[in-house]
């Protein structure tokens, strides 16, 4: 028998005030998949290992600036 702890596992409504959104929205996430879930019978929980995951995949990085964006700038600048 495994004697470590079990995570505790979080509502609905605690994902979505970590997140500030809407039940709605929570819902559309998990019904895509993108957010990962246990059911439990009706019951719908998350491991917030996985909101954490969560959070860090969904982190946008800065795109570097395409050719085109940087002469858009220059022109838009009057340096062209």
């Amino acid at each position: 028998m495994n004697s470590s702890p079990m995570p505790d596992l979080w509502k609905k409504q605690q994902v979505c005030d970590v997140f500030k959104i809407s039940i709605g929205t929570l819902n559309r996430l998990v019904k895509s998949r993108e957010l990962k879930f246990i059911k439990i019978g009706r019951a719908v929980r998350f491991d917030p290992a996985d909101v954490r995951e969560f959070i860090i995949r969904r982190k946008c990085r800065r795109a570097p600036l395409s050719v085109h964006h940087l002469i858009r700038a220059e022109h838009n600048a009057g340096r062209l």
